[in-house]
């Protein structure tokens, strides 16, 4: 599938510069990844040094997909693109395999251990070079202080529960394209069923959001990462990558007693109300509703592929996006303009750079648009980052950054001192942008050419 967008006689936008775009961010991702698979989140700011599970898995998917957009029209870059990818899940696999003594001490322990909850017991979100803890700081966090005390704060951010099933979505992917090496799939082995193991263990319980942040609350978007284990699994064993039996991957989905129907119950169970789904509720007690809804549901939306027919409820879809769009999109900084670029930081919890338009998340509603026929609200947003990116204008000047700010001159907290060690920017070149972008710019030319939405884990 060659990467050409049509062009539109009644359009008025840059759809003439998808192509330059998707080809450049392609091509930048390909440079940021290291020739042992580690990949900054952003290469020109120091703090973003770290790698993150949750972001390379993501670029891994975009490079992959690239891949296949690219492999007949422009071979030579296809080839880099997957090249890139499968470095980086090889890396992710040894990074993993890194902290299984870790989390097999752990899951020797009883849950209502509070010692369980020790990051020293668990996976963190971010590894160094040498595939073990992160040492350095970020922003005005000491992470030498964090990991090398051996009385770990509990809940500090560290754990997380979306690295094991974003590295099984990122390898489910890479399989789509192209032949694992025999030498990844005994990899994938190894780890594949304690990582399951964990994964069944955890997803029930408090831990950080996908930013990292609102610790000590059990969010809707680790449950869901949950079921992309395990379905991740299923396709692995479909297709004759790793032995595991449909046993086993059960055993594993219903080790949560209150819900041994596995994430998907669990998920209905508790964070749905009147057809929306919530962000977070708190252990063992209700929806937090003061949360409302999150922008991770664009990656529970489109990447996790959950839906009313998996959930087993009609309407959730169409009611959960209601709610976005009136909670969300519809913020002080977005009344003139709603849909520009769809999402700012709402939650006063962690809105650390004033009112933010994050890029991927608003990409990923871009990819949801698109997925459910509203072709004009993606192209609004998609043409808003390409245009801008195109201009180089304010912080697209160095590449696409994490966000755009609206009120620089007033931020509402300094979160973690990120915006004082930046310079009083957002962060700039962010990888995970970039992939937001590829990803967004291929289904559009999908829709457009009329393919039809492909469920890779349900099949």
């Amino acid at each position: 599938m060659a990467i050409t967008i049509e062009r539109h006689v009644d359009s008025i936008r840059s759809e003439d510069t998808y192509q330059r775009a998707y080809g450049r961010a392609v091509k930048h991702l390909i440079g940021q990844v290291e020739e042992s698979g580690y990949m900054r989140a952003s290469a020109i700011w120091r703090a973003y040094d770290p790698h993150w599970f949750r972001d390379s898995s993501i670029v891994a998917i975009a490079l992959f997909t690239a891949y296949n957009d690219l492999k007949r029209e422009d071979p030579e870059l296809a080839l880099k693109a997957l090249a890139a990818g499968k470095r980086i899940t090889s890396f992710n696999i040894r990074a993993i395999e890194n902290f299984i003594p870790n989390i097999q001490r752990g899951l020797e322990l009883c849950v209502q251990n509070q010692d369980y909850f020790k990051n020293k017991y668990h996976i963190p979100t971010k590894v160094g070079r040498d595939l073990g803890y992160y040492r350095g700081t970020l922003g005005s966090r000491d992470f030498e202080r964090i990991y090398d005390d051996e009385q770990m704060e509990y809940n500090t951010g560290l754990r997380q529960n979306d690295s094991v099933p974003l590295v099984m979505l990122s390898i489910v992917n890479e399989a789509r394209f192209s032949p694992l090496e025999r030498s990844k799939g005994r990899a994938l082995s190894n780890i594949i069923k304690i990582g399951l193991e964990y994964v069944g263990t955890n997803y029930p319980l408090e831990s950080a959001d996908a930013w990292e942040m609102e610790h000590g609350l059990i969010h809707s978007y680790n449950v869901a990462a949950a079921d992309v284990a395990f379905q991740s699994a299923r396709f692995f064993a479909r297709n004759g990558i790793v032995k595991i039996s449909e046993g086993e991957i059960s055993a594993f989905e219903r080790l949560n007693r209150d819900c041994p129907d596995g994430p998907i119950e669990f998920l209905k169970k508790y964070f749905i109300k009147e057809g929306v789904i919530y962000r977070s509720k708190v252990p063992f007690g209700r929806i937090v509703m003061e949360n409302g809804v999150d922008g991770t549901l664009a990656h529970m939306l489109t990447l996790f592929e959950i839906s009313d027919k998996v959930i087993g409820l009609s309407g959730v879809e169409r009611k959960t996006m209601e709610v976005v769009e009136r909670d969300l999109f519809g913020g002080r900084a977005d009344k003139e303009k709603p849909n520009v670029l769809p999402l700012r930081v709402s939650f006063e919890a962690y809105n650390y750079f004033g009112d933010g338009r994050w890029l991927p998340v608003g990409l990923s509603f871009a990819v949801y648009y698109l997925n459910n026929g509203e072709v004009e609200k993606a192209k609004s947003i998609i043409d808003h980052v390409v245009n801008q990116w195109e201009e180089r204008t304010g912080v697209y000047s160095k590449g696409l950054p994490e966000q755009e700010l609206i009120d620089v001159m007033n931020p509402k907290e300094d979160h973690g001192g990120y915006l004082n060690a930046n310079d009083g920017k957002p962060i700039e070149d962010l990888a995970w942008s970039y992939a937001g972008l590829i990803l967004a710019i291929s289904r559009y030319e999908e829709v457009k050419r009329g393919e039809p939405l492909i469920q890779i884990l349900r099949t």
